[in-house]
This record gives C-alpha cells, sequence and structure tokens, in this order.
C-alpha cells in the first residue's frame, strides 16, 4: 500500500510537472473517445495522440447505430472485443469500456467476464434521447444490477445523461445515491448546456460525480458563447471535469475533420483567449484557463480515478498560446463579441460541423 500511495504521487505531481512547457501541461488523459480500429491501424491512433499531447485515452464501447443511425444497438460485443485487441497493443496508452443495453440480460454476467480480460470501466447510453424509449430508465432494476457489477469490480461508469430534464436528474440522482461507491461520469457537463447551476448543485451533493467537457455542439458552442461564465464553473470544479473530444472513428481516423484537428480545437478552447479552428470562420473566445485548472482538467482529475498509466511519453511540445493572445489582443484585431459578430456566430452554430448526431 504504501508503495502504490508513492506511486500514485508522483504520478499527480511530479510527473505532471515534468511534462510542462510554456503553453501547458503536454500529457492529457482524454476519457471520451467511440473509436474502433483494425489492430494493424492503432499505432496511427497511437501517433496521433503523441503529436496532440494524449498521454491515455478512453475507447468506449459503441453500437452500431453511433456509426450509423439506420442501425440498431447492436454490435457493441464485437466492438469491445476490437478494442481489447487494440488496447492489448498499447495497454499503458488505451482503456476500453464496455456497453450493452438493458434488455440484455447477459449483459451484466458478460461485463463481470470482461472485467477479468481487462475493460476498464462501463458505458451505458441511457439518457440519450434516441434511445430512451428502448433503454429504459437510469435508476431501472436492469441498471442497478450494472452499477452492482461496477462497484462488485471497481469500475467506472460513464452515462449518458440529460440533467435539464428533471425526470432524467431525478433518477441519476438516486443512483449516485444508491452506489456512494461507484464513480459515475456524467459527459457533456450532463447535457446542461449553459444552465450550470444545475450541475453545479449536483457536484456539490454527490461527491462519486465527475463529468467532462465533450463534444464541441453539446459544450464547446456554448463556451465560446458565454466564456466568462464557463471560465467561472471550469476554475471552481477542475477537479471534477476531465477533457474529451467525443469523436466518432470507424476505421479510419482521417476522416473530415481528423482527430488531430478535434483535438488541437478542444485545447485551444481551453488554453487560448482567442483562438480560431475549423469549427468557424470567425476568432473566437476561449477559457484562457489558469495553469492549476488546466492540470486538474488534463491529468490530475482523471488519476483520482483510474490507475496512472506504466508509462508515461516523453515530453511533448505544444503551440505557444500566449503568443496567439498577445496577437489577437492588438486593438486593430479585437472583435467585439457583445456585438454584431456574437449574433452572426450564434447564427452560424446552428449549422456547424459536429462529429455525429448519434454520439454520446
Amino acid at each position: 500500500m504504501k508503495r502504490a500511495a508513492i506511486f500514485f504521487a508522483i504520478w499527480t505531481f511530479a510527473i505532471p510537472a515534468l511534462l510542462v512547457d510554456a503553453a501547458g501541461p503536454a500529457t492529457i488523459f482524454d476519457d471520451h473517445e467511440h473509436i474502433v480500429l483494425e489492430p494493424a491501424q492503432t499505432k496511427s491512433l497511437i501517433d496521433t495522440m503523441d503529436r496532440f499531447g494524449i498521454a491515455s485515452m478512453v475507447l468506449l464501447d459503441t453500437p452500431d447505430i453511433t456509426f450509423d443511425p439506420d442501425a440498431g444497438f447492436e454490435g457493441y460485443d464485437d466492438t469491445v472485443i476490437r478494442q481489447l485487441a487494440m488496447k492489448r497493443q498499447y495497454p499503458d496508452r488505451l482503456r476500453v469500456f464496455y456497453t450493452f443495453p438493458s434488455d440484455d440480460g447477459a449483459g451484466p454476467r458478460n461485463a463481470a467476464l470482461l472485467a477479468a480480460q481487462g475493460i476498464d470501466g462501463l458505458k451505458f447510453y441511457n439518457g440519450l434521447p434516441m434511445l430512451r424509449d428502448q433503454l429504459g430508465s437510469i435508476d431501472s432494476p436492469a441498471m442497478y444490477a450494472a452499477y452492482a457489477v461496477a462497484r462488485e469490480h471497481k469500475l467506472p461508469v460513464i452515462i449518458h445523461v440529460e440533467a435539464l430534464s428533471p425526470i432524467q436528474r431525478r433518477e441519476f440522482e438516486r443512483a449516485l445515491n444508491d452506489f456512494p461507491g461507484v464513480t459515475f461520469i456524467c459527459p457533456h457537463l450532463c447535457g446542461v448546456q449553459s444552465s450550470l447551476e444545475i450541475l453545479a448543485t449536483m457536484l456539490a451533493k454527490h461527491p462519486n460525480l465527475y463529468t467532462d467537457g465533450g463534444p464541441w455542439h453539446r459544450v464547446g458552442a456554448f463556451v465560446t458563447i458565454a466564456p466568462d461564465k464557463f471560465r467561472e464553473f471550469y476554475i471552481a470544479h477542475s477537479n471534477r471535469i476531465m477533457f474529451a473530444t467525443d469523436s466518432v472513428k470507424q476505421d479510419s481516423l482521417d476522416r473530415d475533420p481528423d482527430l488531430g484537428e478535434v483535438i488541437e480545437c478542444e485545447r485551444q478552447l481551453l488554453e487560448a483567449k482567442y483562438f480560431s479552428c475549423f469549427r468557424s470562420d470567425l476568432v473566437m473566445r476561449g477559457l484562457y484557463l489558469p495553469q492549476a485548472a488546466l492540470d486538474d482538467i488534463y491529468f490530475k482529475t482523471a488519476a483520482r480515478i483510474f490507475p496512472p498509466p506504466a508509462r508515461v511519453p516523453r515530453m511533448l511540445k505544444w503551440k505557444n498560446h500566449e503568443g496567439r493572445n498577445r496577437q489577437f489582443d492588438a486593438k486593430r484585431r479585437r472583435k467585439d463579441y457583445a456585438s454584431s459578430a456574437t449574433a452572426r456566430f450564434k447564427k452560424r452554430l446552428k449549422s456547424a460541423p459536429v462529429e455525429s448526431s448519434a454520439t454520446s
């Protein structure tokens, strides 16, 4: 136990300090990606992770409907087998979460078996509107059986919840209360959009609740409209927020936009005061978070939930956003985000490119 405690301390404090350059930490834990590749393609993912500072990535088991809206909630057993094959190639870099629908009676048993084969957590889609009728409530007996498996095998649970819905919020908070020993990650800022006070109240009530800040159309698009409000929230709750892009990639990372572009845009959103990326033709306002908040979101929050990797990649370089901020701070290039530019930007959000309407 003493050796484990020492190693955890090194992971949480010493290693990040070694991996920080002038632009911020270069080692990031990415907790939410829908990616499945053939074994021969896995190195392309690792190469992208290396280029953009991702030390460890969670691959979420994904039903076919996420890749093809005309498909059903099927194919998840095949997907997790492929993802575990990817993890076996790079066990220090990749983690895998297993999913199954509420009506799969074998799901809890399979999850227990897969826990011995290397899965790192469970992923559920019950709050996703397009699947709500099929999957049922978040606090159903079938889901409680799933959470019991998570508790027994010490597996964190990522579950889609639309916390703007009082019904879903009530169901989810009941599960949080009934399984205090299970870590629940409610992605996309729990679907609260700009109603951050809802999530702040939930975080205050439930110490076993965490969240992440992806994808763009669920979080980033709202951040750029009200960056000051989100900045205050992110700083106040940085120890409960993790980095994620929620990209959907099947058999290739090169579809437009490629994964690297998505990671870069999400990092700029957090690190820069003003930035531009493929999401908009406009210069957008970012959160410009202080170093302590970035440290939490990029790796310290995850270190409280997941075992540290056995090997941390070499230090990686990143663009110096300070220079970019100085450039856009110049008076001749400053944008007035309280004027017509904001109105135009809000209008563009409706047609902004997104990863997939079925991603969660």
